[in-house]
């Protein structure tokens, strides 16, 4: 299988919102930030007990929005992070690309290079490279059928037993 292709700034930006998701930074932020509302909500029916039965159902209501909230926040600055990053990249990011899928071995820009691991997020096919390098594989590239892309990823479980050295 053969590709040639170049990279999409909404491809890339994708790209970078699927990084941001596993960043330890914002999952700090999203999980401390979890706890502020019910937190408080806490202490103060502490302090203020005994409190009527209908205070316990809106704090727990509260808590559950604040949650939805929080992550919506998130979301939104990891979304304006992923395309901050997307925009300072320089042309190195949108150079074409040549992919080839061959006898259980990958070829970027004919190169030989070593799978690690692969994941599909959005419309990306991201291929993790033994050298901490991520080749990506914009949906375009599959065409319109899925069973193309049954095929790219048949090709990649045979990459990743021959590389493991399961021949």
């Amino acid at each position: 299988m053969d590709f040639s292709f170049t990279l999409q700034k909404e491809e890339y930006r994708d790209y970078w919102a699927c990084r941001m998701l596993g960043d330890p930074s914002f999952r700090k932020l999203r999980h401390r930030c979890w706890l502020i509302l019910p937190g408080i909500l806490l202490l103060l029916i502490a302090i203020f007990f005994p409190v009527p039965w209908w205070v316990w159902p809106l704090a727990v209501g509260g808590s559950l929005l604040w949650v939805l909230l929080v992550n919506y926040l998130v979301a939104r600055s990891m979304k304006k992070a992923a395309a901050q990053r997307a925009e300072q990249a320089g042309d190195e990011a949108y150079q074409p690309l040549h992919v080839e899928l061959k006898e259980g071995k990958l070829w970027v820009n004919n190169t030989r290079r070593r799978l690690k691991d692969y994941r599909i997020f959005s419309n990306l096919l991201l291929l993790f490279l033994e050298d901490s390098d991520c080749v990506i594989l914009p949906q375009r590239v599959f065409g319109e059928g899925n069973e193309s892309f049954r095929r790219v990823a048949d090709a990649l479980e045979q990459c990743l037993k021959k590389e493991g050295g399961f021949d």
